[in-house]
């Protein structure tokens, strides 16, 4: 019997607080993508040591909070379905935004078009 290497996928968000929202991530990303296996959280410090990527989303996830857990994650970042604060304040600043999500996540996809 062969036996594979199932690459490990945290997904950082507001995963358990009873948004049906963002748990049915739980339910569908694993569907969709079955030869991974996911972790989702809400802090880094409970995910596994070691995971091969790494997925931020979805909602409003851009904030202070998600962003500063970032800094020592080694394994490529992806942004997903998320929405961009539609103005300036101290959790979710706008001012360099979108360099600052270019220089973090290898890739960037929004949820609507006003994110967009």
């Amino acid at each position: 019997m062969e036996t594979f290497y199932k690459e490990k996928i945290v997904v950082l968000g507001y995963y358990g607080k009873s948004n049906i929202g963002d748990d049915s991530y739980c339910l569908s990303i694993p569907l969709l993508f079955p030869d991974f296996d996911f972790t989702f959280t809400d802090d880094l410090s409970k995910a596994p040591p070691r995971y091969d990527y790494l997925i931020m989303g979805g909602g409003h996830v851009i904030d202070a909070n998600f962003f500063d857990q970032l800094e020592s994650v080694t394994a490529p970042r992806l942004l997903l379905s998320v929405g961009l604060p539609a103005q300036e304040d101290t959790r979710r600043p706008v001012t360099g935004l979108i360099d600052k999500m270019k220089r973090l996540f290898t890739h960037i996809c929004v949820r609507d078009f006003l994110s967009y």
